[in-house]
């Protein structure tokens, strides 16, 4: 059985189902007296406590604490988040969370194993991209920043909040470039940026290619022989969290349903999400950014739902393993099994995550706490 989304989870059990379950006093409304009047020095004789916004939110004026039925159940009981997530699961009728894949993925040794022997990387051309290169990029970047009309059929077709194409266009990572010479259409583009001290810089763009005859499209990197390096959205040697998904659309899905593309200041320094381009480039990934690896981080693996993507984690899990030896803590997140959704964008589509979705998430991987705080 598929699990319900957190998201769901909570619009399911609202709080004054919580609270009658609990056998708490009073009834929750508008402005009602405490359930916790233990909380209070005088038993909350005047009444302090709100439940609002259709029963999923509350807040206790008297103690300034506050949120949704997950902060209520531990307000109720204690606990953590997920052993929270699991009671709503169980009164719901629904199957408990089964953490066994996150938690085999986050065990770390008492002390750190040594991270691989990076190779150089192979393929990655020593200077910027070719000037015919750079010149199609140019264009298509700055085609894309100003076309209002091509910025929204991407964000629809993804289902991306809208300005969301606009911002990546904006950050130089995204394009719609007319291609010469090879009578097809626009095609949407992506910078591939090779790891800098103190940042990266741009060699090539990876194309994705749509047969004028309508067959099925098709990916070609700029210049050929550009080496398949991932697509990184944020500071990557200042991260504490590292979320590595497959391709570029699921990374940006990532950082758009999190609110961390809203505007210019929305993005988290503490974080970095990574689209690795197809399953089998992550060696390219280790390869290029070891020297580079933030010391300490977190990493969340996102890996598709197809075969590909379960050797990320499953059997020998060689990715996961790599990310191990090189940081403090790693989760792994896989799809359900038998989901129709094979990848994270397609989840996104389904039924979109909201920006405390993405919160939850992170923390029922284990890698946040309760107060966003990266732990």
């Amino acid at each position: 059985m598929r699990h319900l989304p957190i998201d769901e989870l909570k619009a399911r059990y609202p709080i004054a189902r919580a609270w009658q379950d609990e056998g708490l006093p009073g009834e929750p409304n508008r402005i009602c007296r405490s359930p916790f009047p233990d909380s209070h020095k005088n038993g909350d004789a005047t009444p302090s406590f709100s439940v609002y916004e259709n029963g999923q939110r509350w807040k206790d004026f008297a103690t300034d604490e506050g949120g949704d039925v997950i902060d209520f159940l531990r307000k109720a009981h204690g606990g953590t988040v997920i052993e929270a997530m699991d009671l709503i699961r169980e009164r719901l009728g629904e199957p408990a969370f089964d953490p066994t894949l996150a938690a085999k993925a986050r065990q770390a040794p008492a002390q750190r194993a040594p991270a691989p022997v990076a190779r150089e990387p192979r393929k990655v051309p020593a200077r910027p991209m070719p000037p015919d290169t750079g010149r199609e990029w140019r264009d298509g970047n700055s085609w894309l920043r100003l076309d209002r009309a091509s910025q929204i059929a991407c964000d629809t077709w993804r289902g991306w909040p809208f300005g969301t194409t606009a911002a990546v266009a904006g950050l130089g990572l995204m394009a719609y470039p007319e291609l010469r010479g090879s009578g097809r259409p626009r095609s949407w583009a992506f910078l591939v940026q090779s790891p800098r001290k103190g940042g990266w810089e741009g060699v090539g763009f990876h194309a994705r290619h749509v047969s004028p005859s309508g067959g099925r499209a098709y990916w070609e990197f700029k210049p050929k022989g550009t080496q398949a390096l991932p697509f990184v959205l944020g500071h990557f040697s200042g991260a504490r969290l590292i979320v590595v998904a497959e391709g570029q659309w699921d990374a940006i899905t990532f950082a758009a349903a999190a609110g961390w593309l809203a505007h210019e200041r929305a993005w988290r320094e503490w974080a970095t999400v990574v689209g690795v381009r197809g399953a089998t480039s992550w060696r390219g990934f280790v390869d290029a950014y070891t020297r580079h690896w933030p010391a300490a981080a977190r990493v969340l693996v996102l890996p598709d739902g197809d075969e590909a993507g379960a050797r990320w984690w499953q059997g020998e899990a060689p990715f996961v393993r790599a990310m191990a030896n090189l940081s403090a803590r790693v989760a792994v997140l896989p799809i359900e099994a038998g989901s129709t959704e094979k990848d994270f964008n397609e989840l996104h589509k389904a039924k979109p995550f909201s920006e405390d979705g993405i919160r939850d998430l992170i923390v029922h991987a284990g890698l946040m706490n309760a107060k966003g705080e990266i732990v």
